[in-house]
């Protein structure tokens, strides 16, 4: 399924852009839409994007991305570290008897430890799959005056 969005180019160079965009057409088909909002999104958004149709700054556009790529990055932002919380939590408490640690402590330190590990392993995959095209928002066609009404618009 092809994700699409629209937005306002804020910066142009090469074959990248920054767009501005309001979170609302690709989040309205989202299982969990309400979470960007709990995790620290608000309305707003700015993204790098791959422009190879030439947008300029100022320019109305519309952002095409596949949706198992982004899903697959969601993933891996948010449940990865939640899963190493939890199996440190256990891990944690399996061990601390062996380094002379209660359970409790035992646990704080495998979920402290195992979660920076996760968030680690995280940027730096998040970090490769940045890099390939299917992981990357495209701009895919630049719109015409008239069809992105600007942050007021409630076309959706």
């Amino acid at each position: 399924m092809m994700l699409k969005e629209v937005g306002i180019v804020v910066a142009a160079w090469g074959d990248k852009a920054r767009v501005k965009t309001e979170r609302k057409e690709a989040c309205a088909h989202c299982q969990a839409k309400g979470a960007c909002e709990v995790l620290g999104g608000g309305n707003e958004m700015v993204a790098e994007v791959l422009n190879p149709v030439g947008a300029r700054e100022g320019q109305a556009v519309e952002i095409i991305f596949e949706s198992r790529p982004f899903l697959v990055a969601t993933f891996m932002l948010y449940m990865v570290p939640a899963l190493a919380l939890l199996a440190g939590v256990l891990v944690g408490q399996r061990l601390a008897p062996r380094f002379g640690l209660g359970a409790e402590p035992g646990s704080i330190l495998g979920a402290l430890i195992l979660t920076v590990l996760a968030v680690v392993f995280a940027w730096r995959i998040g970090r490769r799959l940045q890099k390939k095209q299917g992981f990357r928002p495209t701009i895919g066609r630049i719109l015409a005056p008239g069809q992105y009404g600007g942050p007021g618009d409630s076309s959706c």
